[in-house]
């Protein structure tokens, strides 16, 4: 680690202590021998110098509740935004897949997803990687897209620290990590002490925001296992918890307590489950050492890639070269892009809009001319 990066993290560490160190109310009394922020961040830190790399293998159960979200904008078509999907209530599976070695990150998961358009599950392979410089997607061909999609993100970090799948894992492991962190809760306090699954915890709470947020986050930390992290909780001004992940571990000789189990909910403002998942880890291996292959991403040839560097994108090629795709060559289809060089699929489509356009020309003569033909017929 460079100095300037030791120094970030260092002061981060020290804003997060200082913030956590601020008096909060004792809404279920403090005991005489209170845990301090201090101790708080002292358990986050040591457990993340610990553990310097890690791969995770889990399975996940998902439930989907009928009319649990609506078609976004970006993706409706005329007369479809704000309809509500799935049409039933629906259950899936998928294989998940973390590994991390400092801030370099890989995920990737595999399964059938509910398809927005209309609820079937369809089969999905992603995965993104994090190489320490630039991060990279890879979406496999799928039935609705009969070729890869890939993106290379502007941002100096992984795309997926605040993917809702790997936040048990970073928040055990990378809470205070300014690149991987998966939560943006810079000032939390000790808010009191309470009880979760028979297990004795500290509560820590975002202080009050003046205007009010929408929602704030809790952390029920077991005070005996380290300060794990035992629940998190993001509920709004009402009280409902409108997201809540719940973490079991299990005790590991290298990383102390690891997340081995959890579970997911998200809730509507009225209280009613929207969605609910659980994983189950199936393997997981502490420090071990990782190739800096396993963080670089190859995008296979065929894939429609979109750089959000430069706001361009090409389609890769074998060979590792490159197709560019230009604007003027919108709206051009997959097809014209693949089997054209750059700027060419203009040239094609405007080849097909014009030779619609003659034949749209002659109909309308045809047309013409058998009208003519009729008003003669009647004159006569």
């Amino acid at each position: 680690m460079n100095c300037r990066m030791w120094y970030q993290v260092a002061l981060y560490e020290t804003i997060v202590a200082v913030a956590l160190s601020a008096p909060g109310r004792p809404a279920f009394g403090q005991a005489a021998d209170a845990v301090t922020a201090q101790q708080v961040i002292a358990a986050f830190r040591d457990r993340q110098n610990r553990v310097r790399s890690a791969r995770f293998k889990w399975r996940e159960e998902h439930f989907v509740a009928k009319g649990a979200h609506s078609i976004p904008r970006s993706h409706a078509s005329p007369g479809t935004e704000g309809v509500v999907f799935p049409d039933r209530d629906i259950t899936y599976t998928m294989e998940s897949e973390l590994s991390f070695d400092g801030a370099k990150m890989r995920y990737s998961y595999a399964g059938k997803n509910p398809d927005w358009k209309d609820s079937k599950l369809v089969f999905r392979d992603y995965t993104s990687a994090f190489d320490g410089d630039l991060c990279k997607i890879l979406q496999e061909a799928e039935e609705s897209r009969p070729y890869p999609k890939g993106t290379i993100t502007n941002e100096k970090r992984s795309e997926d620290v605040t993917t809702a799948a790997v936040m048990p894992i970073l928040c055990a492991f990378r809470f205070l990590h300014r690149e991987m962190r998966p939560l943006h809760c810079d000032a939390l306090r000790v808010a009191g002490e309470a009880k979760l699954r028979d297990r004795p915890c500290i509560l820590l709470e975002e202080p009050p925001q003046d205007p009010p947020r929408y929602a704030k986050s809790s952390f029920w930390v077991d005070r005996e296992r380290e300060f794990s992290i035992l629940r998190w909780s993001l509920s709004s001004r009402q009280g409902i918890a409108l997201r809540q992940v719940d973490i079991d571990y299990a005790k590991d000789a290298k990383a102390g307590w690891v997340p081995v189990r959890w579970k997911s909910v998200r809730q509507a403002e009225g209280g009613q489950v929207q969605a609910s998942w659980t994983a189950e880890v199936t393997e997981f291996t502490i420090n071990p050492v990782l190739l800096a292959s396993e963080f670089q991403l190859d995008f296979p040839a065929g894939t429609i890639v979109q750089d959000m560097r430069t706001g361009g994108g090409y389609i890769q090629r074998e060979g590792g070269q490159k197709r560019m795709i230009l604007a003027s060559e919108f709206p051009a289809t997959y097809e014209e892009l693949a089997s054209t060089e750059s700027g060419m699929a203009h040239a094609s489509t405007a080849r097909r809009w014009a030779f619609g356009a003659s034949i749209l020309v002659l109909f309308g003569v045809a047309v013409l001319l058998l009208v003519r033909r009729l008003r003669r017929r009647v004159a006569q």
